[in-house]
Formats: structure tokens, sequence, C-alpha cells
């Protein structure tokens, strides 16, 4: 039954002419093994293990000084598994082999792996940057969010934005953060401050519309609607909690102080 399997067979007459093979180019051509001896029954595929260990322990048993190892047949062994492949016929592999045999593979690797640690450092560099940057943006709104809220005054919340400005200034001197993330950090911080700015100075232009319409203790028609239109025109360049705040001041200044209509 076993003789039916021609691939078996063919597989153990090539591991036989290539481990003889091998003995005759690596140690002498009168080590090798003849067809006269037991080997040749050995052509069970489960037998392949039994195959190398009879030439490993002839060839040893000859020769004292130098040995052969199990390791020696791999590439034999990896031609039978891969249906004649032979161990190290991969192009990639041949291409390595060729700059090993010109002397560049070392001086590729290096450049390899210098290129790649480079990558690698660059990447690590860039990610703790930008951890930084979105730690000073996440301050910088929770700044802004506490002075729209009332939690704090404009004036603290100015300071308190200057103070995170200052800080990525001296990161940027240390190279922890980059000059374009800078800048970017530096216009959002602007933005902010601006518009608190114009928080305040619209605050200021409403309270002094408020003293200048209230002077008689009245508060006409025509002063009403004036204090009305001003909300809208600055609706858009203020918060919505401001706004709302404001208009509820005028409907309560109107119903305190509104002329009376009779």
């Amino acid at each position: 039954e076993v003789l039916k399997n021609e691939e078996a067979i063919f597989q153990f007459l090539y591991l036989f002419e290539k481990s003889n093979e091998f003995i005759r180019t690596n140690f002498s051509p009168s080590f090798q093994l003849g067809q006269w001896n037991n080997l040749r029954k050995m052509y069970h595929p489960n037998k392949k293990e039994e195959l190398f260990g009879v030439f490993i322990d002839h060839v040893n048993a000859i020769s004292p000084e130098k040995k052969i190892k199990r390791s020696d047949f791999n590439s034999i062994e990896f031609s039978i598994n891969n249906e004649g492949l032979l161990s190290g016929s991969s192009p990639l592999i041949t291409g390595f082999k060729v700059f090993k045999d010109w002397g560049f593979l070392t001086e590729f690797v290096v450049a390899i792996c210098f290129a790649l640690i480079t990558a690698l450092i660059s990447i690590y560099l860039n990610s703790k940057r930008k951890r930084k940057i979105t730690k000073f943006l996440a301050k910088s709104e929770i700044i802004y969010s506490d002075f729209d809220s009332k939690e704090i005054s404009a004036d603290d919340a100015i300071s308190g934005l200057n103070v995170l400005k200052n800080e990525i200034e001296e990161y940027t001197k240390t190279n922890k953060i980059s000059f374009p993330e800078a800048i970017f950090f530096y216009n959002s911080i602007r933005e902010k401050v601006n518009a608190i700015e114009i928080t305040i100075n619209i605050n200021s232009t409403f309270l002094m519309l408020m003293d200048i319409f209230l002077e008689d203790d009245i508060l006409t028609k025509t002063e009403f609607g004036k204090l009305q239109s001003f909300l809208e025109k600055i609706r858009p360049n203020i918060s919505k909690n401001d706004y709302i705040i404001m208009k509820a001041k005028v409907e309560l200044t109107w119903q305190q102080y509104g002329e009376n209509e009779n």
C-alpha cells in the first residue's frame, strides 16, 4: 500500500540523494550511504526523522572531529515540505544575500533601522506635543466657559489666558511644542481675549445707556425701543447667557420705570 504513494517515494529519493550530496560536498564522498544499506527500506512518509537520524549517526561515527547536525538537513526538509522550493530561493532573500556578498547589507540594515527609529521617535514626539497643546486648549476653554457663566470675572479670565500663553511660549523655546502649534494656540487665545473684551465694552455701553435713559427716573417708549434695538444689534457678538440677562434687565426696568400711558 505504501508503495502506491508515489509522492512519498519521490520525497524519499529526493531526501536520499540530497543528503548524500550534502555529505559529499561538506565531508567526503566516502562518507555517503550506498544503496545497499537498510535505508532504502525507510520510504514510509512517517519515517523521515529516522532517515535523517541514520545519516547523522553514520557520518558522526566515522568523523570524530567534524560533526553533522540535524539542522544541517533543514534546507532539504524545507524543499520537501514546499514542493521542491529551495530554501533561500525567495527573491527578497536572494537580494539580501547579494547585498551581503557585496558588503552592503550592514549599511543597508543600519540605514533602515536608523530610518525606522527616527520615524518612531518623530511619531512619539509629535504625539507628545499634540497632547500638550490639547491640554492647553482644554484649559483655555474651561477659563472662557467659567467667564461666560459668570463664575470668574473678565479680568481673571484674561489673566488666566495670559498665563497659558506664557507657558506655551516657554514650551516653544525648548522645542516641546512646535512653532506652528504655538501660533495656532496664540490665535485661539487671541480670539477668546477679544471676545471677552467685546463683552466688557458692550456691558459698559449697555450700563451707560441705562444710566442716561434713567436720569429722570422715567424710561420712555422711545428709550425702551432704543434699548431693545441695541440688544438685537449686539446679540451676535455676545453670549446667549449675556443676552438673556440684558434682555431681562431691560424688561424689568420698563416695568419699574416705564412711562405711564395715561
